[in-house]
């Protein structure tokens, strides 16, 4: 599994990864900032490549662009529409929640958080992911 951390802080960036690392995952990218992160995923310039993650962890502070318009622009592109988004942030407020889930968020997870609970919710959204896919795939079948 390919994950995508999308902070300005390195600091954040280096925690989160390193976490993600000594959990399992070895396949971790980090972009700096929202052109960074737009250009991995190939919608910014665009490209027609296939998927190039398959979970994102984002935070909603950062400079220029917000996370919460990464994760709109992200589901605009129908390759990422049912792509997990998490959004790792310090805001605890119940209407930076709402926006963000409106925004396309699947999942919110406020800093600092622990290791257990970020695998868990990785877990959960992307096992989410991979059941509504095939309820997809059986439906159009």
């Amino acid at each position: 599994m390919r994950i995508l951390v999308i902070d300005d802080q390195e600091d954040s960036r280096d925690i989160t990864n390193a976490v993600l690392i000594s959990a399992g995952f070895s396949d971790v990218a980090t972009a700096a900032s929202a052109w960074h992160a737009l250009k991995i995923l190939g919608i910014w310039p665009k490209t027609d490549g296939p998927r190039s993650v398959d979970l994102i962890l984002l935070d909603i502070v950062m400079q220029n662009i917000d996370g919460i318009e990464i994760c709109a622009r992200v589901r605009k592109d129908e390759r990422y529409v049912n792509l997990p988004i998490i959004m790792l942030t310090s805001l605890d407020d119940e209407d930076s929640l709402k926006v963000a889930f409106s925004a396309g968020a699947t999942d919110y997870i406020t800093k600092p958080f622990t290791q257990m609970e970020l695998v868990e919710r990785i877990q959960t959204a992307t096992t989410s992911r991979t059941i509504n896919e095939l309820r997809l795939e059986n439906s159009t079948q």
